[in-house]
């Protein structure tokens, strides 16, 4: 079963590390600070994974997240 069949797709992993953990770190290296997720499928997995003291040191800005229907 892939790893997108119980976790969003910025789950997955690629050398080791998420896809999301890759992006985060590339966002803030560039100067990102503000970052807004926009989903439906496993967005809370997604929130509860950036409220993490982890992504606050990374980021030093926002990061929000929406859920739609």
């Amino acid at each position: 079963m892939p790893t997108t069949a119980n976790y969003p797709k910025c789950f997955a992993e690629i050398q080791g590390r998420r896809i999301l953990d890759w992006s985060l770190e590339a966002f803030a290296a560039n100067g990102i600070n503000e970052i807004c997720f926009i989903g439906g499928y496993r967005i809370d997995s997604v929130r509860k994974t950036t409220q993490t003291s982890f992504f606050d040191t990374m980021l030093t800005g926002r990061i929000t997240t929406f859920s739609l229907p």
